[in-house]
């Protein structure tokens, strides 16, 4: 009589014992979540740089206007900024996505000093979008000794990414 009931007792508390260590494994495993979630939270700001960079839905308006913006800030005149249509690339796919990943490529004129090409470039260099300068050209006017800080002309062709 007392030894069946003294087999159920501990049977209770085996199950007992099982049923909190799933719990405690659930605690764990929601804290852990929470302080991942919070982490994420706490780096938003860098998400969204992460996310302008490559863009799911590609405009060409404000790629334009950064180009146009930066160069002016680093003392060049824009003479003309032209762009080919996005460009799939063959077998070149996102790895946490199926859509493929697409060239867009700028070719953009600018006239002004060398220093002002070095801080445009920096400009590029810094931006959170990812740009690729594939070439450079440039070019002086006539000679003019009088003048040493003449403007040159430059050809930049400039490849974004898009999706």
């Amino acid at each position: 009589f007392v030894l069946p009931k003294y087999q159920e007792s501990m049977n209770l508390e085996a199950e007992l014992a099982k049923k909190r260590f799933q719990y405690e494994g659930r605690v764990d495993y929601y804290v852990k979540l929470s302080d991942i979630l919070e982490e994420i939270e706490k780096r938003q700001d860098v998400l969204e740089k992460v996310e302008s960079a490559l863009p799911d839905n590609f405009t060409l308006a404000p790629v334009i206007y950064f180009l146009q913006e930066k160069a002016i800030a680093s003392g060049l005149h824009v003479e003309s900024i032209t762009f080919s249509p996005p460009e799939s690339l063959q077998g070149r796919k996102s790895e946490t996505s199926s859509k493929e990943i697409k060239d867009v490529i700028f070719k953009v004129e600018l006239s002004g000093s060398y220093q002002g090409l070095k801080d445009f470039l920096s400009h590029l260099e810094k931006s959170a979008r990812l740009f690729e300068v594939n070439s450079i050209t440039f070019s002086s006017g006539p000679s003019n000794l009088k003048n040493a800080s003449q403007p040159y002309d430059f050809a930049l062709e400039i490849q974004t990414h898009t999706y």
